[in-house]
């Protein structure tokens, strides 16, 4: 990853640059995509697809900066990580850590279920549906994880883009706040996830809505969020941030809040609740009318586990300047 230089604020949003990075995830994203409906087909369980949210995006960020140099090149793979410099290791660590956490969630999940669908892939599998799902479901999300993936891809496949250049002294804090807000990210979508599986294993009633859970009602996405947002600030405070990777998690924000994410699990909650499980259903009106879906309201500021989690932030920054002397 280099660290190129700018000239003028319209230099910064050249077209071409923003293709030659986002042309080669496509491709990445596009090449995965095909076995795995292939597979999803096969195997009649359309729920496949969402392993590629995970390993899809480890893979493409290995393949920007270490893969290529590998294949192309036939540069040994510990001399292309060892080329790599520190904020590129941070960046491929982030993201490593994020996706292998979210691939072996959804594998563990759906071996729970003894790899039956999720409830709200129910209706998805009719022939038809099967059909047109290359373009309905594997495309659309393909394009969704290539513009995604520009928040940490970018300056590695768009080496030659310009950058926004910030004084020096400012550097220090803003590469502290990234690591700070990728830490509490990745702790509360982890907390999260630990949290609801406890509820449900201890037989609670009702929606979770206790520990992480009382700070908003998706807090395991507002987790996934932080994490795509520190990439670029990392970027910023290295010299080689270019606005084009906030569309990464602009777009990771609009797919989990008017996609998928929230919308589609409570519209699925909805469906499901009022028929079957009532208490839920009230659970999930009262939540709706005393929490955000997915930024934390200024009452928050009282809650002890919205602190909780950004003193694990702050610990966050100490452990990665503990560590700084084995990479």
């Amino acid at each position: 990853m280099s660290a190129p230089t700018t000239t003028s604020i319209a230099s910064l949003f050249d077209p071409g640059i923003l293709r030659s990075a986002l042309l080669p995830s496509l491709q990445v994203h596009t090449a995965l995509a095909i076995p795995t409906y292939l597979i999803a087909r096969s195997a009649n369980v359309v729920e496949v697809k969402d392993f590629l949210w995970g390993a899809g995006q480890v893979i493409n960020i290995w393949y920007a900066s270490v893969g290529r140099a590998v294949i192309n090149d036939g540069v040994p793979v510990r001399v292309a990580l060892r080329a790599l410099s520190r904020p590129s290791k941070l960046l491929l660590a982030g993201v490593t850590l994020w996706g292998g956490r979210l691939f072996y969630r959804v594998l563990s999940r759906a071996i729970k279920r003894n790899f039956a669908d999720d409830p709200r892939y129910a209706d998805a599998k009719t022939s038809s549906d099967w059909n047109w799902a290359p373009l309905t479901q594997y495309l659309p999300e393909a394009i969704f994880q290539a513009v995604i993936a520009l928040g940490y891809t970018f300056p590695f496949y768009a080496v030659n883009a310009k950058a926004l250049i910030i004084p020096t002294d400012w550097t220090v804090g803003i590469e502290a706040a990234a690591v700070g807000i990728w830490t509490a990210g990745f702790a509360l979508e982890s907390i999260a996830d630990w949290q609801i599986a406890h509820y449900k294993a201890q037989g609670g009633r009702g929606l979770c809505r206790d520990g992480v859970w009382s700070i908003v009602r998706h807090p395991n996405y507002l987790g996934d969020l932080l994490t795509h947002i520190a990439y670029p600030i990392l970027q910023l405070s290295t010299q080689i941030f270019n606005p084009y990777t906030l569309l990464g998690p602009l777009a990771n924000w609009y797919f989990l809040r008017h996609i998928s994410g929230d919308k589609e699990n409570e519209a699925a909650q909805e469906e499901r609740y009022r028929d079957e499980q009532p208490e839920k259903m009230l659970d999930l009106i009262e939540s709706r009318e005393e929490k955000n879906a997915f930024w934390p309201g200024v009452k928050e500021l009282g809650n002890v586990w919205f602190w909780a989690v950004g003193a694990v932030g702050v610990a966050g920054v100490f452990g990665e300047r503990a560590l700084r002397q084995y990479y």
